[in-house]
């Protein structure tokens, strides 16, 4: 039962979920914007590492995940120890074991997605709330060097002011 756990557990699950994650992060959020982000905080990427990044995120590591999952699918029916290969139904097992740790994404996806609509509010699934990011009462923000809006100054009116984040 080891051997069959072993084989199966840490194996197409792992790369599938790294295959949708380099996809939503690369293709969805983007390399570009997740480069921003990355320069928000404070770090120096030189313009040739960005390349590689963008590189990585969008096509490298997508194809070669892809190709992965693909080969451990087509390598399935051959576990085995000390010579002695597990029956079909056995393996199946060991994959169905596998697949348990997958099936929850889809379940609570599903879930919250029934949740927002019955509340009308499938859009906010995608983007953030009131509640998210910075605590200084931020309700719109731009970029880097971008325009913030309403930000309270002292006497508590909005105002609209030009910033910088290179300080």
């Amino acid at each position: 039962m080891f051997t069959l756990f072993n084989a199966s557990a840490p194996s197409w699950n792992l790369l599938l979920l790294a295959l949708i994650e380099v996809v939503v992060v690369g293709w969805n959020y983007g390399a570009d914007r997740l480069l921003q982000n990355l320069d928000e905080m404070g770090m120096k990427i030189h313009p040739i590492l960005k390349f590689y990044w963008k590189a990585c995120w969008i096509c490298t590591t997508p194809v070669v995940l892809a190709i992965l999952v693909i080969f451990s699918w087509i390598n399935f029916g051959h576990v085995e120890y000390e010579g002695y290969v597990y029956p079909t139904v056995i393996q199946i097992l060991g994959y169905f074991i596998t697949g348990c740790t997958l099936i929850w994404i889809p379940i609570f996806a599903i879930v919250e997605i029934n949740k927002k609509c019955k509340q009308g509010a499938s859009y906010s699934l995608l983007h953030p709330t009131s509640e998210w990011g910075r605590a200084d009462n931020i309700t719109q923000y731009e970029g880097i060097g971008g325009i913030i809006e309403d930000k309270e100054i002292e006497e508590g009116e909005p105002s609209r002011e030009k910033i910088s984040l290179k300080e």
